[in-house]
């Protein structure tokens, strides 16, 4: 790239990019953001909030599926 000339692209592109990861990184540990994240964190352990998929609608109320043997 150098001897064509396009070095400035390839600085360019790197700066912008460390500048968008160090903004990520500022945006992310903020504490602005921390309920977002704690409830981002949580959302894997939250059944509650679950709703079973189609498919397992008919194993939850014990009716037959057909994928079942019989």
């Amino acid at each position: 790239m150098s001897h064509m000339g396009l070095w400035g692209y390839a600085v360019a592109a790197m700066v912008l990019f460390i500048g968008v990861y160090i903004a990520q990184v500022i945006w992310t540990f903020s504490a602005r953001n921390q309920t977002v994240m704690e409830r981002g964190g949580n959302m894997p352990l939250d059944v509650d909030r679950l709703e079973p998929a189609a498919s397992n609608q008919a194993a939850r109320t014990g009716d037959r599926t057909t994928t079942e043997v019989s």
